[in-house]
Parts: structure tokens; sequence; C-alpha cells
């Protein structure tokens, strides 16, 4: 991962959570009319909430109980039923034709106020309908809903229809608190119930299934063929002149619960993390891309979805734009390496083809939540098929996309780490190739690199330690000292030496110990054979000031980088007496004075020739000048 992405994912889950919470409670879609002052039942508000609108209902009112205000009619041969008010010809509800209306569905609250003021004794009941009495232009239906989250303590006081007899098809599963009914209604007849016991700790779910989605669709009704369809689904507010409407989703759940709009907005976001997340994953890593697709390493999306991703004006707060690509549907299940194209979103537009320039990009699995198997969050504004949350925070990971000639995700062990060291190490003949990567930095090299610098010169270790002669690392961190194994794509386990925490700054002539790394543990204490080493600049990420890249296993801590490979350098080491550096300036103790091979031609220190000058070819500068900045030993003394 790149050097402060946690901290940046930290930003993009907080952002993009308050985001979908936003879109969820505030954007109104169509048929939910003007927010409304919450209306009072038995002294307690209550909303209807759908897709994160949210609506205040105030509830009917009288001084009859439920089942009488309902008034479920059978002929007089189910007399004994215990849910009828009274009998007569009706299969239905005798006492809501006011409130049908036909091919509907309506759900409701009704107060018992058992005719006093006295608010602690009123009975407030959740009641559903279905369809119109004695309407010859309700044409019947079916519906399956599964309620949940219903007070232990309440009760149904009426179940239309539940009787038996060769005319009934209907289903009640009830238990403590949750209920599963299948209805079934003929033509000018209703469905429904009414449940009594709401109080002001409410918070029921009724998740809808109607017409061809639910569990009696084209069954015969007794003598009556039901081709009737449900053609919309209402929730009521009894205002003081007339009855609210809304319009609700036939495919989407409702949730109807005690309190405010206020209240239930984050009460829903934290319900949401728990049941929409069930560990949803994306893992992202650095890679190099075509500019047309990206990698996606793994992802799981518990209930079926979509891997997303977005570019960073996400961390300005656009969740909807800043979507750039999203995968194919995904069944409920975990992917491996999964590519997803770009610029080539439902709903979206762009002014481009493929990505022209190196960036960051977000991968953020998403839920799909209208069933259609289509990715909708753009074209709903963010409404539908919203992203998959855990805590309160979207599930993401991000990634540092380099353009290049084909997508390639960097080895997993090595954040982003140039696993072949190409264009990173090029030694020459085992000598004095000190090689970083290119210095023509885009943007997000500014960004994530600010000329992080190492240098480290050929020299003789006692084994125990080595000196690397410059580094810069312009955020804090480490250089780190890394064995060949990193050449085989070992980023973790080629650690053999870490410095100290070191401030924002640069350094000279460091001293780094060996064999005594947080997190790894050695067959060994010194060096005992001559061999190549290189030297690493890291990021300190997580803030502690403790070198925790192998204890993470390469997450935190990371390697600075340079266009989007590590920046290093190596040397010889060769195992002596005293760790010494051999830069090149030394003073020929003959005659006393300092040799000046001028007639030896010495190329640039970063770029070895084919002929390599030997140790003792002098520079024009002696060690003296060299100056250790804080945290650095005192000054080497040359041989």
């Amino acid at each position: 991962m790149e050097t402060d992405s946690r901290q940046r994912g930290s930003a993009y889950r907080r952002i993009s959570t308050l985001l979908v919470v936003v879109t969820l409670a505030l954007v109104p879609l169509t048929g939910l009319g003007a927010a409304q002052t919450a209306g009072e039942a038995g002294n307690q508000s209550y909303v209807a909430v759908q897709n994160g609108e949210c609506v205040p209902i105030t509830s009917f009112t009288g001084e009859e109980s439920a089942r009488e205000f309902y008034d479920y009619r059978l002929p007089e041969e189910f007399a004994d039923n215990p849910y009828v008010n009274a009998t007569g010809e009706a299969f239905g509800s005798e006492g809501t034709t006011e409130l049908q209306e036909p091919n509907t569905s309506i759900v409701f609250l009704y107060t018992d106020t058992q005719g006093t003021n006295e608010t602690s004794d009123d009975d407030t009941s959740l009641v559903l309908v279905h369809g119109a009495e004695a309407d010859d232009s309700s044409d019947g239906g079916t519906a399956t809903f599964t309620i949940t989250n219903l007070p232990e303590d309440g009760e149904w006081e009426v179940r239309d229809d539940d009787y038996e007899g060769a005319t009934n098809e209907d289903n009640w599963n009830v238990s403590e608190t949750e209920t599963v009914v299948d209805w079934l209604w003929g033509e000018a007849a209703t469905d429904g119930g009414a449940f009594t016991g709401l109080d002001n700790d409410t918070n029921v779910t009724i998740d809808p299934a109607f017409n061809e989605a639910s569990a009696l669709a084209n069954t015969t009704n007794g003598t009556n063929t039901t081709s009737g369809t449900v053609q919309q689904w209402q929730v009521l507010s009894n205002e003081t002149d007339d009855v609210n409407r809304t319009d609700l989703e036939l495919n989407q759940s409702l949730q109807l619960a005690a309190g405010t709009c206020g209240d239930v907005a984050g009460d829903a976001a934290d319900d949401n993390d728990t049941a929409t997340n069930e560990t949803a994953t994306v893992s992202f890593e650095n890679q190099t891309s075509d500019g047309t697709s990206v990698i996606v390493q793994n992802a799981t999306v518990p209930r079926g979805g979509y891997v997303t991703i977005h570019n960073e004006s996400l961390l300005d707060g656009d969740a909807v734009g800043s979507v750039v690509g999203v995968s194919d549907y995904l069944e409920a299940g975990e992917y491996d390496n999964l590519t997803v194209d770009l610029f080539d979103v439902p709903g979206a537009e762009f002014n481009e083809s493929e990505l022209t320039e190196n960036q960051t990009l977000i991968a953020m699995p998403h839920e799909e939540t209208t069933g259609d198997e289509t990715y909708d969050f753009v074209s709903s504004n963010g409404t539908d098929d919203v992203p998959y949350t855990d805590n309160g925070e979207a599930v993401i990971d991000d990634a540092n996309v380099t353009i290049g000639n084909e997508t390639t995700v960097a080895d997993d062990n090595e954040s982003g780490l140039d696993t072949d060291f190409d264009n990173v190490l090029v030694p020459a003949g085992g000598n004095d190739a000190t090689q970083t990567a290119n210095n023509d930095t885009t943007d997000n090299d500014t960004a994530t690199n600010e000329t992080a610098t190492v240098s480290f010169d050929d020299q003789t270790s006692d084994g125990t330690s080595v000196i690397v002669q410059n580094a810069t690392v312009p955020r804090g961190g480490y250089v780190t000292i890394h064995n060949e194994s990193l050449l085989d794509g070992d980023a973790v386990g080629s650690v053999v030496g870490v410095s100290d925490y070191l401030e924002a700054g640069e350094y000279d002539n460091l001293t780094v110990d060996l064999f005594d790394v947080p997190g790894a543990e050695f067959n060994e204490s010194e060096l005992t054979e001559n061999q190549t080493l290189i030297a690493m600049p890291h990021e300190e990420t997580t803030g502690d000031e403790t070198y925790d890249f192998v204890s993470s296993n390469g997450t935190d801590d990371v390697p600075y980088t340079d266009n989007g490979e590590a920046v290093t350098d190596d040397a010889e080491i060769t195992i002596g007496n005293e760790t010494d550096e051999t830069d090149g300036n030394e003073t020929d103790e003959t005659d006393g004075n300092v040799t000046d091979d001028t007639d030896t031609e010495t190329p640039d220190e970063d770029t070895p020739d084919e002929e390599t000058p030997d140790d003792d070819t002098p520079d024009e500068e002696t060690p003296d000048e060299a100056t250790p900045e804080d945290d650095t030993p005192d000054e080497a003394t040359p041989n």
C-alpha cells in the first residue's frame, strides 16, 4: 500500500459513509412528499423509513380496540374465529373501507385511546390492509410479508385471513418477534392484519414480496382465481384534515420506528452496519495499468453486488461522481483477481475513456439492493445498490495505479514494491550501483515521495551494523537494510536492519544496527561473509514511531516510492574488524598529504561507468566536510 494509505483510507471510510448516510436520510425519492411535523400517538412519535427516506406518521385514533376498528368479517359459519369482529358476507375488513384503495396495499398505525385523556393507557397497533372491500375495480392479489422486531409482549388481534376453509389459502407463521404471512385475496375483498403492542422502543421492519415475488403467486383462491396485481404500496398518516399517503417501493423493506427522523437516521446507520456487512471485504494492491481497467486482488460480497472503483474526488465528498469503474454483477461469495473495467459505469458520463496519469484509486464493494442485477448507485444518485459498511464506515481499500502498457498487480508481500527491481536497483559489476527510481515525478509521486532519497556506499563492516551515507525521510520514518532475498520477492523477510525512528529531514552517516528488527527473528547476530545489502527509506504510517513493516507483514510503515517504485541504493559489504564508509574520500598516509588522482576519470556518484574506480579514488571533498544531523553517529574516520 502507499505510504499514507491507512490514514487516507480512514478518511475515505468516514467521508464515504457520511455521504451514504446523508444520501439515505435526506434525499427524497418520487412519492415521498415534503417533510411534515411528526405526529404523536400515545404521546409517542413514529416515522416510516424506506431506502433511507424518512417521513413522520400520525396514528389514527379511536375509542375502540384494534379488532373492532379493523372490523374483520367472515360468514356466520366462522363465528367462533377469535379474530372476527362480526359476521357477514364479506371476507375482509369492513372498518377500514374509507382508507382502502383498489389494487393497493396500505400500512398505518391505529391508537385506541380507551375513551380517556390518559395516554399511558393507549394501545397503538400496526395495521395492514390489502385490496378494497366490495369494490369491483379491486382485482385481488398476492403478497408475502416478513415482519421482524415485533415487541415480544404484543399480539396479532386480527389475522385476515386465518381460518379453516376451502376458500382460504393464507399462511400465518407467528413467533415471538417475527411473523411471516402469505396472503391471497380475491376480487372486491381484502386481506391484512392488526398487531397491537407498539411502544417507544418500536423498530419494526417489513420485508415485502408482492405479485410474482410472493409465495402464493398464480394460486387460485377457492372459487376465485386471483388475476389481480398490487400496483401501489402506501404508508398512511392521519393529518388534521386529510389522510396523507406516501407511495412506497414495492420491492424494498419498510422500517416503522418510534422517534423522529433525526433519531432513526443514526440508528438506521448502525443497524445497517450489522445487517449489511457480514464480512464484506476488499483488497486492492498497488499496480500498473493500461488505463482501461484495474485488478482487485480479493473481494467478498456476502449478499451479492459489485466492486466499484472511485477516484480521489471521493475525498472531497463526491460519493456518486467519484465512481469511475464497476464490476459485472457478482453473486454472493469471494472473488480473487477481479478485473474491473474503467469509464463504463451505468448512469455515468465521462469525458475520457482511460486513465492517462498515475493516481490513487479506491475499491469499494456495493450491495445489490434492488434485485435487478444492474448497478444503480449512480443513476439513483446514491439511493440504490449502496456500499457495504462495517461499524459505520464503507468497506474500502486504496491503491496507487501507475500507467503502463498492461495491467499487473504488485506482489502481495511488497505493498507495491517492484519485485524484479526493474529500474530500481541496477548493479554494475556488483560495485557502486546507486540507482533510485526515475526522477520524472507525477502528481502522485509528489504526494507520496517528496524527494525521499538514500545513498549507501560500499564499505567494510564488523557485521553488526552498517553506515548509510545519506538519507532523506520527508515525512519521518526509518532507513531499513535488506539482504538480497529482496530480489526474490521477499520484501518483508529480507529486512535485516532498521534505524531508530527519524523525524522528517535529511541525515548523514547514519549507523543502522543489524539483526535487531521489531517483529523479526534471526538465527544469526551478525554478518559473517561479504554480501550486497540494500538500503531503503520507509515512512512512519501508523504514528507510533515503532517500525511495524515486518510485524504487519508489509501493511504498515511502507517504503517511500518514486514513480511507483521503491527508493533504494545498494552497497557491497566487506566483513572486517570495524564498520567504515568507503566513500572515495581517503587520506594517503604517504607524505601525510591528500592524494588527488586527477588523472583518474571519476564518474558521477550515482552513474557508474564501465570502468569502476578503485575504492581509494578520492573526491574533491574531505570527510571533515560531512556534518551529521541529529541522531547520527560521530563523524566517520576513514582508513
